[in-house]
């Protein structure tokens, strides 16, 4: 008891601190807070991508990537929309509005066109169209306002995924617990029912499918 209380305890404090965090993608890569110096600057990093620094101290936001900074500025909201300004180091800028302030980012070129984020890949390389910016501005958009931040992974589904996990390990271990839902399945047709052995193995093996089921549930939940 005091083992699986132990184990308990871990891991409901892992999984309280993982799905509390808010994350956001880009350029395929999931980036999360590293450190904030009270609100002027922060840290995000993410595995295998480029750190982003962003410096929050004045109205138009400096995004730093690499060597390249790009300035966003929030318009404000006009009707049902919110509006910013992205400004990339080439000069190039974009217009980025959340439509009914739903989250959804659409950005549009000078032209006022809609920017398409569609992404080409040739042997993991990515494949730039010409006039193609290589961070989409909804992106970067995303990026610098915190409000777009999503928690990562799905609770719901963990929690659902262990319990799952467990009531299959109680079917695999327990014969008991194999003779308890025989007995709810078949009392009420059959007079003193007893399971055999076909019924013994069939219910293992679907315990032992149910927990691999589980185990992917789990993967899954995390994403």
């Amino acid at each position: 008891m005091i083992v699986l209380l132990v184990v308990v305890t871990v891991t409901s404090m892992w999984a309280y601190n993982y799905f509390s965090t808010k994350v956001f993608y880009l350029d395929d890569k999931k980036y999360s807070e590293k450190s904030a110096q009270s609100t002027l600057i922060t840290k995000y990093t993410a595995w295998f991508g480029k750190p982003i620094r962003i410096n929050n101290s004045r109205d138009v936001k400096e995004l730093q990537i690499d060597e390249d900074t790009y300035l966003l500025k929030e318009l404000g909201s006009t009707g049902d929309k919110e509006t910013y300004l992205v400004t990339y180091p080439s000069g190039n800028v974009y217009t980025v509005e959340d439509v009914n302030h739903s989250g959804f980012l659409l950005a549009y070129d000078k032209n006022g066109e809609v920017v398409l984020g569609f992404q080409a890949y040739s042997n993991n390389e990515r494949i730039l169209s010409p006039g193609e910016e290589y961070y989409h501005p909804s992106s970067l958009v995303t990026a610098a306002y915190d409000k777009y931040h999503e928690r990562q992974g799905n609770v719901f589904l963990f929690i659902l995924s262990i319990l799952f996990f467990a009531y299959c390990w109680c079917v695999f271990r327990k014969e008991a617990f194999q003779r308890f839902l025989f007995k709810l399945s078949y009392r009420l047709w059959v007079v003193d029912p007893e399971p055999s052995d076909f019924y013994f193995f069939m219910t293992k093996a679907g315990a032992v499918g149910g927990m691999v089921v589980c185990g992917l549930g789990l993967l899954l939940s995390l994403k």
